[in-house]
């Protein structure tokens, strides 16, 4: 009985310090969150491999071209942004993470309020080939997409990043791309406070095949929403000001693709009425393939006397803008409310199929179902 007394402390310490050194091992703060500054600003589990950040963060001036963002390792599996957090800062995304806030209007991605900043101090675009940035330029345009609040060029088969209940204000340039790489965007907030209406290129969303954007507002300058690769689209309100296009179908050679569209609101805001895209812009002169898009539920709003610049003159503002004797555009649409000031761009080419409230018959307004209920994300 005394031997076995005598080793009952001996068990409780190491008991004790086998729990400490568990504790420790989760704790652990890692080299990369040092870097990042998020010392006394943020907590990790590297159990879950989350990150909270409970602390506005700012990772940088408008001449902190790379430092400015933060490429999470492969050990992050979600970043949280706490409420009436900021971050000032952007995100680079190489693997599969949920990227959250706690509240949608407070947990919020900061860019700046420089505008134009790709441009540089003297505003002027000094970089003529895309893909070199000359002058005082910070980015060329081809650039630009990387220097935006979230993007991604690459994850592992299988990823995908899924980001929610954030705001995403004044972002330097585009707020979310990616061209491979699927996204799911769910109850975001996208909005452009910068007094100018198109020199800063920040366009809303657009991501690789099976990306998604759903419950969320987009109130930016730029094209809001680019249907380049199989994309859905649902419960969502389109703030539509001056420059760029609700939907913007392609600048390039973009490959074929299908896309669907669900209760989306579309706010016509310009106080002149007058816009550089039409509701549908396919802007590329040389594309070759197909958009086939299913609507359920699109309406517009104040778009039945608007505008759009030719490139010579004011013409009626269309629905539909093709620009390539090759592009293929497939609508299939019901619960419609749609009204444009002209059907089609007056030179208009390509291929229009249409199946609109049950008529192939392009005219400059459809009306048809729920169409005038549609609420969007409001």
């Amino acid at each position: 009985f005394r031997t076995a007394y005598y080793w009952i402390p001996v068990i409780l310490l190491v008991i004790q310090f086998a729990g400490a050194c568990k504790k420790q091992s989760t704790d652990a703060i890692p080299q990369w969150f040092i870097e990042r500054g998020l010392s006394g600003k943020a907590t990790w589990n590297s159990n879950t491999g989350t990150l909270r950040i409970t602390t506005s963060v700012n990772w940088g001036g408008d001449d902190d071209l790379e430092t400015f963002y933060f490429q999470p390792p492969t050990e992050v599996k979600s970043i949280i942004i706490a409420a009436n957090v900021t971050v000032t800062g952007g995100f680079r995304f190489l693997h599969g993470v949920t990227l959250r806030g706690e509240d949608r209007n407070t947990s919020v991605i900061f860019g700046t309020n420089t505008v134009a900043w790709a441009r540089g101090p003297n505003k002027v675009d000094n970089s003529p080939d895309c893909n070199k940035t000359t002058g005082d330029d910070r980015a060329a345009d081809c650039q630009k997409w990387k220097y935006g609040a979230i993007s991604s060029t690459f994850v592992p088969v299988g990823d995908t990043i899924k980001v929610s209940t954030l705001t995403l204000r004044n972002s330097r340039t585009y707020n979310i791309t990616a061209f491979v790489v699927p996204i799911q965007v769910d109850n975001v907030l996208m909005v452009e406070q910068r007094n100018e209406e198109s020199i800063s290129n920040c366009d809303g969303f657009g991501g690789g095949p099976g990306s998604s954007i759903s419950n969320s507002t987009i109130d930016v300058t730029d094209d809001a929403i680019k249907l380049y690769r199989n994309m859905s689209v649902k419960n969502v309100t389109i703030v539509f000001r001056r420059n760029g296009a609700p939907f913007q179908l392609g600048w390039n050679a973009e490959p074929t693709s299908t896309h669907s569209i669900e209760n989306v609101l579309v706010k016509g805001t310009d106080p002149q009425r007058q816009y550089n895209c039409g509701l549908f812009s396919w802007k590329s002169t040389a594309a070759n393939t197909s958009r086939t898009i299913t609507i359920n539920g699109l309406k517009t709003q104040n778009l039945e006397n608007a505008r759009m610049w030719g490139g010579t003159n004011w013409v009626s503002f269309p629905l539909f803008e093709l620009r390539s004797n090759n592009a293929q555009l497939n609508i299939t649409a019901v619960n419609t409310s749609i009204q444009a000031a002209a059907a089609a761009f007056p030179t208009g080419t390509g291929t229009l199929n249409l199946n609109i409230c049950s008529s192939s018959t392009l005219i400059a307004s459809y009306l048809c179902g729920s169409g005038g209920t549609v609420t969007g994300n409001n």
